[in-house]
């Protein structure tokens, strides 16, 4: 699993810290951000491109993961 960048971890924690990620969660969806950047990276999607994101969420479906959870991801 690729690691996140300082720069990322920091843009992370201040989007989380702006309210969009309740506190119990936080953990969480820095976990999916990982996925994220390691599917990009193993699939050659730019994770910056919105379209990254269907190709994931179809990955997730592919893995059998709960709607709640693809949400999360999303």
């Amino acid at each position: 699993m690729l690691n996140i960048t300082p720069a990322i971890a920091r843009a992370y924690q201040e989007a989380a810290a702006s309210g969009l990620v309740p506190v119990e969660q936080r953990v969480h969806y820095l976990r999916w951000l990982r996925y994220y950047l390691d599917f990009c990276h193993k699939y050659d999607h730019d994770p910056e491109v919105a379209n990254s994101l269907l190709p994931f969420e179809e990955k997730l479906i592919e893995k059998h993961q709960e709607d709640w959870k693809r949400q999360q991801a999303r």
